[in-house]
């Protein structure tokens, strides 16, 4: 068993203070705006609020909660999160893991296709008028379909799942998945390659739920 030294124990006590102190300036800021809407008005626009908070209220969220159409606001925030969180990843890891195949038909020249996509977007204007001949202006749907593929997404899937010996298809070949020949691309062979990395999923989940809202 590894025995900790003095020169161990200083560097992770010198780790936990740098990092506790490094989360207490992040975490101020949204304590010191809480504290400020629950005290009273004139105490906070004179700036006699800084630790704790004065004559504490609750009027400012009563009011809040009374301005009409938040809460169809947030349910339009909350679905746009949670339905494009999923269709994207999804989406991604489906786009990520055909490319790997070499037997797919046009596989070069669609992977460019989607490679170039990345660095060369359509404008706001191009993008209004495509999205206004689809049909999707004041549409619940702009929200979600234009971001079901995310270039960067599918481009780390591939990463991924080329990674992983090719041996291991084989091996769900032989236990009984269907190949790519097949045309199933649903079978225990893509849910076996793509499912060997949940943690860079949840990283990549994360990353659109914060791009999202």
């Amino acid at each position: 068993m590894h025995k900790t030294g003095w020169g161990d124990k200083v560097f992770s006590t010198v780790n936990y203070i740098g990092f506790g102190i490094f989360t207490l300036l992040c975490a101020f800021p949204f304590y010191y705006l809480f504290i400020q809407t629950i005290s009273d008005n004139s105490l906070s626009a004179s700036g006699a609020i800084t630790w704790l908070p004065k004559g504490i209220h609750f009027n400012n969220y009563v009011e809040v909660l009374k301005v009409k159409g938040l809460s169809t606001a947030a349910l339009v925030s909350v679905g746009r999160t949670v339905i494009g969180t999923i269709l994207t990843v999804f989406g991604s890891a489906f786009l990520g893991y055909l490319f790997t195949k070499r037997k797919m038909a046009g596989r070069v020249f669609w992977y460019r296709f989607v490679v170039i996509t990345m660095y060369f977007n359509a404008s706001i204007i191009p993008w209004f008028i495509i999205m206004m001949n689809l049909g999707m202006v004041n549409n619940y749907l702009a929200y979600i379909l234009p971001a079901i593929v995310s270039p960067f997404y599918v481009i780390l899937v591939k990463t991924f799942v080329e990674s992983l010996p090719e041996a291991l298809e084989e091996s769900a070949e032989i236990d009984g998945a269907i190949g790519f020949d097949d045309n199933k691309h649903f079978s225990r062979t893509f849910r076996e390659r793509v499912g060997m990395y949940p943690t860079e999923y949840r990283t990549i989940h994360q990353v659109i739920e914060v791009n999202a809202e």
